[in-house]
């Protein structure tokens, strides 16, 4: 999972740190990378907006990651993974349902809401979702697990509408 450097991305990067991407984006918008991290069968994918990872006490670290489905239909989770341990845990999730509704989904405002750990399987798509965030930035996932797009709507849209093409191919 290493990845080449991509000049336009320091770019932006840098213009970012201040706060100049507005002012000379007189072309197209800038772009950030998002990593889609898993699709299923059923029609959805994870995705991940490494922009979101943030350090916390330890050696925890909290991140955005949605799980978008057809229609542009998809659930927004807050998540943590403690990168000394094989563990993770949903901090609050919503759904953003068709029309615009949200729903609070996980929360803790929600019955049962608990911050207690869960354990990663072997080999399973939550052990890959740990292993990319504790090793991000140094590592990043390359190829086309790397969708860039000017934002999380952006490419939120891109990869719903390309799931919904997939669905309709299998019919």
């Amino acid at each position: 999972m290493s990845a080449t450097p991509n000049k336009g991305c320091y770019m932006r990067k840098f213009l970012m740190a201040f706060g100049l991407c507005a002012l000379v984006s007189v072309g197209p918008a800038c772009a950030a990378d998002f990593y889609v991290l898993d699709v299923t069968d059923d029609g959805h994918a994870i995705l991940l907006d490494p922009a979101t990872i943030t350090d916390q006490p330890n050696t925890i670290k909290r991140f955005h990651l949605a799980d978008i489905g057809v229609f542009t239909l998809w659930v927004d989770n807050i998540m943590e993974v403690d990168c000394s341990t094989e563990r993770w845990r949903k901090v609050s999730s919503v759904s953003h349902l068709a029309g615009g509704t949200l729903e609070d989904e996980y929360g803790p405002s929600s019955p049962g809401y608990s911050l207690d750990w869960n354990a990663l399987g072997p080999d399973s798509t939550g052990a890959y979702i740990h292993d990319v965030v504790c090793k991000w930035p140094a590592d990043k996932p390359t190829g086309d697990a790397v969708y860039e797009a000017p934002s999380f709507q952006a490419v939120m849209e891109q990869i719903s509408n390309r799931l919904y093409e997939r669905e309709n191919e299998k019919k």
